[in-house]
């Protein structure tokens, strides 16, 4: 049956029966397989010469599979370790890395059928464990990696990062900055729209982590705010130049206004005589709320600051 599925997924064309049927087989190796027979699944990722992962087999539907069958066994722990090893190879793929960078976002990402209520296993280390892994691998294969791939890591990092708390994330936040700011300059909309509020509540939970990058950082918005984007979200009603306008002013609050002025002033006109320049709320001063410094990005701790709808990798 979980052949013939697969089969039936491979082939089919209409997206939404797509899906549903990626989603039944994730519910089938998730939920019915014995922990015995769980090699039934990973026989269709690995088996000699026909697995899915080879390079023969690959292909847009396939990779779709693959991901739906790592996230399956991924949420009961198992093969956890040589799955994302597998997956984080596809991304240096001349002709899947795109996808395969999208299908990332699917690993972490809560479902209306793969539930607890559904009888799903999901276990509790899973989603930390996936994100160990993959902050920790991520750099060192964007370093090395062709620069036609390196978008690829960037996407599938912003993908993993819309669903951990912001308590995880800053356990890896050192080395993960650096890809964070490269990500801002990704044509990709959607992604620099999730980037943009990972790096709002980080500043607010580690303001120090930030400074130091504040400088390249507001260049960075202030250029993406003139650049075309694709892939813009439908349900963000938010034009992309006043979200990375917006960003650059969200950080005052959790930042030394002084840390964020000294760059910003260099890209601003410069005042004529008698102009008053306007006034900077210090970040020791209290916000509408009462709270000082806070915004409602900063509030959105343990959901990783991120509001940017996912449609589902089918």
């Amino acid at each position: 049956m979980l052949e013939e599925l697969v089969r039936i997924a491979l082939t089919e064309d209409v997206s939404a029966t797509r899906l549903a049927i990626l989603r039944q087989i994730a519910l089938i190796i998730n939920k019915f397989l014995p922990a015995r027979n769980t090699h039934l699944a990973s026989d269709i990722l690995w088996r000699p010469g026909r697995g899915l992962l080879s390079a023969d087999n690959l292909s847009e539907s396939s990779v779709r599979v693959i991901f739906w069958i790592a996230r399956a066994l991924i949420l009961r722990l198992i093969n956890t370790d040589k799955i994302l090893d597998q997956l984080l190879k596809l991304l240096n793929h001349p002709s899947y890395g795109s996808v395969s960078a999208r299908g990332f976002s699917l690993l972490l990402a809560p479902d209306e059928v793969l539930t607890k209520e559904n009888g799903v296993t999901i276990r509790l280390l899973a989603k930390q464990k996936v994100f160990n892994i993959c902050a920790t691998s991520i750099p060192p294969l964007f370093r090395s990696a062709d620069p036609t791939a390196k978008p690829n890591y960037l996407i599938a990092l912003s993908g993993l990062l819309r669903y951990v708390s912001s308590d995880v994330l800053m356990s890896e936040i050192e080395i993960l900055l650096p890809l964070l700011l490269q990500s801002v300059e990704l044509e990709d909309a959607e992604v620099k729209l999730a980037t943009i509020e990972t790096l709002t509540v980080i500043a607010h939970e580690n303001p120090k982590a930030v400074e130091g990058h504040i400088s390249s950082l507001i260049g960075r918005l202030l250029k993406a705010a003139t650049e075309p984007h694709r892939n813009i979200p439908v349900s963000h009603p938010i034009p992309i130049p006043r979200v990375c306008l917006d960003g650059c002013s969200s950080w005052f609050p959790f930042i030394e206004s002084s840390v964020c002025l000294a760059p910003l002033s260099t890209h601003l006109p410069r005042q004529s005589e008698g102009q008053r320049a306007p006034a900077v709320r210090e970040s020791g001063d209290k916000g509408s709320d009462g709270r000082a410094g806070r915004s409602e990005a900063g509030r959105a701790k343990g959901s990783g600051g991120l509001s940017v709808e996912v449609v589902g990798f089918g």
